[in-house]
């Protein structure tokens, strides 16, 4: 009886991964950052990704890859930023 839970269990999350458009990410390989990248979404699947390397995967994990990216990405620039503040704050008190 347990074995056919399990097998209508595991029916309807094939399903759902099937409904899920794939799209082709590549998470960025810098010299910081070479790990690969640990992907998970309820419902979906989960994904371990090589950084540097095109891969489908269903458009809801992709989603989460460029988001992180863009926060990444935001991060770096306020960083820039700040820094150039200081310079900038360091050189009028000069």
């Amino acid at each position: 009886m347990s074995e056919t839970k399990k097998q209508e269990t595991k029916e309807p999350e094939t399903k759902k991964q099937e409904k899920w458009e794939t799209v082709t990410v590549t998470i960025p390989l810098t010299s910081e950052k070479t790990d690969d990248v640990y992907v998970s979404l309820g419902g979906v699947g989960e994904y371990q990704i090589k950084r540097g390397i095109p891969v489908q995967v269903p458009k809801p994990i992709a989603d989460i890859i460029n988001q992180s990216i863009e926060m990444e990405t935001d991060i770096l620039r306020r960083r820039i930023k700040m820094q150039e503040q200081l310079q900038e704050h360091k050189t009028e008190l000069s």
